[in-house]
């Protein structure tokens, strides 16, 4: 058992000085950390600084904890114990950090996002189903820091390979972005987190506050603003200064009462929850190929419509191209023979006033076209948008629209006009891991 299930034995008193003196520790070492990741990242050392934000976010997450521990009635024992192990669990340290970012709407909603968190593999992909990757969180630690040799487990004959953390060498230099679980931290502390006095205010504001039947966010501003007033009654207002706005908006419901440990299921449940992961996959993919082969109904316009419509649509931009061109010239001149100067070698294209006459006879061309062939038209440019080709789906939702579909938006589909007629016409193509649409 980890040494810090101690503080489970220790009295109210002595468990909020222990915890209060482990704050300090911590805030400390995650500045040191938190300095040397910015540093490397400003030196372009991408991955060692990726590694030692990391290690500064694990460690702001233990303060979320350790105060969690503190929120948590006592009578809660079971909830106390499960939330003081989640301070050497790094999967739990990562999903309290991430919780700062994560915005719910409420704590059943949170919940959501920490079962999703949870799962020992989960499906991703560009379609959402290409892969079964392993959990998340715990992957992406990994893959930061070491090099490994994994088993691809979509399929049972998965593929054995190497994997290492990715050099990001060829990245633009952005400027460091503190993480979000840091700030409010350091937000936390700034309010006095780290003295007994302010530990024991955010015990008694919290023992009668269950997220589970008090899950609104009104719930959870109310009870935060409450803490912190008394927390800042005998502050220098200069050092909370912005402190406040920090903690009101990202930390986080109390999470106690949650279970993080869902990736210490024993083997056999996880094998079966990878089996059930791939019956789900499998079905997936043969519903998008099903759903991929469907060509009903059948199209009322011709290729050779297509064609012409898509022409005049080309020659329509190229007329409103050359017009902005024109006008922008004329604006230069202008602008020269007032003696004006440009503040910009670059000219800006300004947004016509009229709409050009060839634009204007798409849109004539347009409604001489049936009901069915305008919706034809749409759907045909809204099919170009979807991984998985769905055209009933489309053309259905074209034709109950198209009735309050304005001209001047049916028209400015041309551009995809083609392409979306090639890939109706085209053979469905079979599931493959990786493309990006079939």
């Amino acid at each position: 058992m980890s040494a810090i299930m101690h503080l489970m034995q220790l009295s109210m008193n002595d468990r909020l000085g222990t915890i209060s003196e482990g704050i300090g520790y911590i805030v400390e070492n995650l500045r040191r950390l938190q300095e040397a990741a910015k540093a490397l990242h400003d030196a372009e050392h991408w991955q060692t600084s990726q590694i030692m934000e990391g290690f500064a976010v694990e460690e702001a997450a233990k303060v979320l904890i350790l105060i969690d521990a503190v929120r948590c009635p006592p009578s809660r024992r079971n909830d106390l114990s499960r939330t003081v192990g989640y301070f050497d669990n790094h999967l739990a340290k990562r999903i309290y950090a991430e919780a700062c970012s994560w915005r719910p709407g409420s704590f059943e909603e949170l919940k959501q996002y920490a079962q999703q968190a949870t799962r020992s593999h989960y499906l991703d992909g560009p379609k959402d189903v290409d892969w079964i990757f392993p959990n998340e969180f715990k992957a992406r630690r990994e893959g930061e820091i070491y090099v490994d040799y994994i088993k691809d487990v979509t399929e049972e004959n998965g593929e054995y390979m190497w994997m290492a953390p990715y050099a990001a060498n060829s990245l633009p230099k952005l400027p460091y972005v503190e993480p979000r679980v840091v700030a409010t931290v350091e937000a936390l502390w700034r309010l006095g987190v780290g003295s007994k006095h302010g530990l024991n205010i955010i015990r008694e504001e919290s023992q009668d506050f269950d997220p589970e039947l008090n899950g609104s966010l009104r719930d959870r501003g109310q009870r935060i603003a409450k803490t912190l007033d008394r927390m800042v009654q005998d502050t220098d207002a200069c050092r909370v200064q912005g402190a406040r706005a920090v903690v009101m908006d990202n930390w986080p419901f109390p999470m106690w009462s949650l279970d993080l440990s869902e990736e210490r299921k024993q083997r056999n449940e996880r094998k079966a929850d990878l089996a059930e992961l791939r019956r789900k996959r499998r079905n997936l993919i043969a519903e998008f190929e099903q759903l991929a082969s469907v060509r009903e109904p059948a199209l009322k316009v011709t290729a050779s419509l297509v064609d012409e419509l898509a022409s005049a649509y080309e020659a329509a931009k190229k007329e409103r191209d050359r017009l902005e061109d024109e006008q922008a010239r004329e604006e230069d001149a202008k602008q020269e023979r007032e003696g004006a100067k440009r503040r910009s070698k670059l000219r800006i294209r300004r947004i016509l006033a009229f709409e050009p006459p060839l634009f204007m006879a798409l849109k004539e061309r347009l409604q001489k076209l049936t009901e069915e062939e305008r919706a034809d038209l749409v759907a045909l440019a809204w099919f170009t948008r979807d991984r998985v080709a769905n055209w009933a789906t489309v053309r259905r939702r074209a034709g109950e629209r198209i009735r309050d579909m304005e001209y001047t938006y049916q028209a400015g589909l041309g551009n995809t006009w083609r392409e979306g007629y090639q890939r109706w016409k085209s053979v469905p193509k079979k599931f493959k891991p990786g493309e990006s649409r079939m």
